[in-house]
């Protein structure tokens, strides 16, 4: 009982540093339980223009974040200090603004294999985010 108890634990332990360190940019550190609208560059621009806010609604993103005091540029896609931001106020090429006001690419389906953009219509603002995810 007792070396099946050190074992489970070795092993946790071993995982856990496995997850932690698959973050492979600088600045940036793995979580289990990140924000879905984490602070980038572009949006943080927008964030200040335009009533623009991010959804309301806590949900966890499992993955790599910026540590703190680093926000993600999305056109190096590196953690930087905010006074390093470029001065855009737009996506990359060949990016669109999501729904949590981050830069997401072309998605390829897998059953027909056609390319699709994944966005909205409509800027997020206060004024046009349902009812459900403003309260």
């Amino acid at each position: 009982m007792q070396a099946q108890y050190i074992f489970t634990v070795i092993l946790i332990n071993k995982i856990f540093a496995y997850r932690t360190s698959i973050c492979l940019r600088k600045h940036e550190e793995f979580s289990l339980c990140g924000w879905k609208c984490p602070a980038t560059c572009v949006n943080l621009r927008l964030l200040g223009t335009n009533k623009v806010n991010c959804p309301s609604v806590w949900e966890c993103r499992v993955g790599c974040q910026c540590s703190a005091g680093f926000i993600r540029d999305e056109y190096t896609k590196n953690c930087i200090l905010v006074q390093d931001c470029p001065d855009k106020t737009s996506c990359p090429p060949e990016e669109v603004m999501g729904f949590n006001l981050q830069c997401i690419t072309r998605k390829r389906t897998t059953i027909t294999n056609d390319i699709h953009w994944e966005y909205y219509d409509e800027m997020p603002t206060y004024e046009n985010v349902p009812e459900t995810l403003t309260g």
